[in-house]
């Protein structure tokens, strides 16, 4: 599915792992504070929407394949905080995107899930080292699908899995991911099927899912505490979208940052600040260029989200975007 599709689905929204935070942490500053930097790495990986996570062991954002217009990728790359490195794995996962992609703390490694490639969809579960990738065999996983979400709560010590497109159709199911299999949950009550973004929010044992496509457009507001999905009803909202980045606050906010998507008509630029109550739009002198299935992490060594890659009307930036408080 490409086109007009491709610009409604979901983020492939990956979490950048945040500790659970110390003694003397502060509930989040004033929005006044938070602004978008663009960094300048000598080397960028091409343009692309594809799978980015944060390694919280080894300090890197890890990318993983994609697509870009043309052949399926299945490349890895990793940022350090100042440069893009293209790594040469002896193992790696087929060629795909749109897959689920998170690090698991328990594990020390980064899980991929799914996605979909020239041959289909795929329900395998991989993991990255930070050398190689290694293909698992559990016991239970879900339908294969790709335009899932991920995210790993670090409460639960586990990484969820929510939603998605599978050969039957749109899913809004939830799924946990131990390290060696996967489990599925039944909450009393969860958002409506769709592909959508969530990101679990630091320090709160939440994980936060906003908006999404499906039937329609949504502009609703989700947590999941481990248990069972509740609706937020926060008194403003980021206007009706999908395919938007999401990710937790990397600088010691108990926040999510999301920004962009697309609301059927046009790719959106802005950046909105989730703090568990209501969601507050950061406006600043700069600010990336509006696009679908970008990617966004909390690169916790940097002390900022980063952003990366994603589509505007067939263009695939490359830029490299910092957010965080000044």
């Amino acid at each position: 599915m490409r086109g007009s599709v491709r610009a409604a689905v979901a983020c492939m929204a990956v979490l950048g792992l945040v500790a659970v935070p110390p003694a003397g942490w502060a509930a989040p500053r004033t929005k006044s504070g938070v602004h978008w930097t663009r960094l300048s790495p000598p080397v960028v990986p091409g343009g692309r929407i594809g799978q980015l996570a944060y390694d919280a062991a080894r300090g890197q954002v890890v990318l993983f394949g994609g697509y870009r217009g043309g052949p399926y990728l299945n490349d890895t790359w990793v940022w350090d905080g100042r440069n893009w490195t293209k790594k040469f794995p002896a193992n790696s996962p087929s060629p795909r995107s749109d897959a689920g992609f998170a690090f698991d703390a328990e594990m020390g490694k980064v899980v991929l899930f799914g996605g979909a490639g020239p041959g289909g969809l795929f329900g395998d579960t991989w993991t990255w080292d930070g050398t190689n990738w290694a293909e698992l065999s559990p016991p239970v996983s879900p339908p294969a699908r790709n335009y899932l979400s991920m995210a790993y709560d670090v409460q639960m010590r586990r990484t969820v899995l929510f939603g998605g497109q599978s050969a039957s159709g749109l899913m809004n199911d939830t799924w946990t991911f131990d390290g060696k299999t996967w489990t599925q949950l039944h909450p009393a009550t969860s958002p409506s099927p769709r592909y959508t973004s969530i990101a679990y929010r630091p320090g709160t044992g939440e994980v936060v899912l906003f908006g999404g496509g499906g039937v329609a457009y949504q502009d609703d507001t989700w947590v999941f505490d481990g248990i069972t999905w509740t609706e937020k009803h926060p008194a403003t909202s980021p206007p009706p979208r999908t395919a938007e980045a999401i990710a937790g606050a990397a600088d010691g906010d108990s926040a999510v940052v999301l920004f962009g998507g697309f609301d059927g008509s046009s790719y959106l630029g802005d950046t909105w600040w989730w703090n568990g109550t209501t969601w507050t739009s950061v406006h600043g002198p700069a600010s990336p260029a509006g696009r679908t299935l970008g990617g966004l992490v909390a690169d916790t060594a940097l002390g900022r989200d980063i952003l990366w890659g994603g589509e505007h009307s067939f263009v695939y930036p490359t830029a490299t975007w910092a957010i965080g408080h000044a």
